[in-house]
């Protein structure tokens, strides 16, 4: 599992996976909790929770940065990223991830932007959230200022590189230089919602069954 951040501009001030409770999801319990909110000098992002989902910091990455609520770390757009060891997410298929994420620099590029990535663009088990920066010419259906989202549970079709991503034009969100927050949030049976800034975006029927980055 890996944050990774983008070219001169990606902030993320911290994402937490969160295992539903299949009655009561609002009372779910935080599986992990990556503030990072480190001070410089920092090679360890520290969980937050007691169940020890630690980063390892690594390549170009500015630790103490000013951030949504407290510090945050800025990528270069580089090899910097901060990895932590997958885990099962559970076998019924009910969680959500939160991350908050800014752009400072216009979205110029050509490339990706990965906030969240794990698993691979050709396995099962595989979560990837990115955006698409202004000039992307590799997929033809067009990437450019879209958060995307390359999605595979254990059961969905995986197809080629750029078959099954869902698209939310962030085309202004990261133009505003204001820091934004994404969950995806996937139900058992159902699928997922995406929901940027508190507001429902987009769902799709994939991620409706067992998740376990592990396995990818």
């Amino acid at each position: 599992m890996k944050l990774r951040g983008g070219h001169l501009a990606l902030f993320i001030v911290g994402f937490f996976v969160v295992f539903f409770g299949f009655e009561a999801k609002a009372a779910a319990p935080i599986e992990m909790h990556l503030k990072l909110d480190e001070l410089t000098g920092a090679t360890t992002s520290t969980d937050a929770t007691s169940n020890g989902h630690d980063g390892a910091i690594s390549g170009t990455v500015a630790i103490q940065q000013s951030g949504y609520d407290g510090y945050s770390y800025y990528y270069d757009g580089g090899d910097g990223r901060v990895t932590v060891s997958d885990y099962d997410y559970g076998s019924d298929g009910n969680y959500a991830i939160k991350i908050h994420w800014k752009i400072t620099d216009d979205n110029v590029g050509t490339s990706y932007r990965y906030l969240f990535s794990t698993g691979n663009w050709t396995s099962n088990h595989t979560l990837m959230m990115f955006i698409g920066e202004d000039s992307l010419t590799a997929d033809s259906n067009s990437l450019q200022n879209v958060l995307g989202f390359r999605l595979a549970d254990s059961n969905d079709t995986v197809g080629g590189t750029y078959d099954n991503i869902i698209r939310v034009d962030v085309s202004s969100e990261v133009l505003d230089d204001a820091w934004h927050e994404v969950w995806f949030v996937a139900t058992s049976g159902e699928g997922a919602k995406i929901y940027i800034d508190g507001i429902e975006k987009t769902t799709t029927t994939r991620m409706s069954d067992a998740f376990n980055p592990g396995e990818a």
